[in-house]
């Protein structure tokens, strides 16, 4: 996953909020992606809209993959 060492407060404030709420069933995801949101789907949320702004090459990588612009390299 792209989290960083010591994120910022902006950032930490959203890798810290848990549950996330899912706007679908479940059912739909595979177990890692499952396990995956349920830790940071808050945070990647957030970095989707715009709320934070991506801060690591692999973040910007999240954002083009979240626009399909290009493909994912990890769940």
């Amino acid at each position: 996953m792209m989290v960083m060492a010591t994120p910022p407060p902006d950032h930490l404030a959203y890798l810290q909020r848990r549950p996330f709420a899912f706007g679908c069933s479940t059912a739909i995801f595979p177990t890692d992606e499952l396990e995956a949101l349920s830790e940071y789907g808050n945070w990647l949320e957030a970095l989707a809209t715009g709320v934070i702004k991506p801060l690591t090459p692999e973040q910007e990588h999240f954002l083009q993959v979240d626009h399909d612009d290009t493909e994912p390299t990890t769940v």
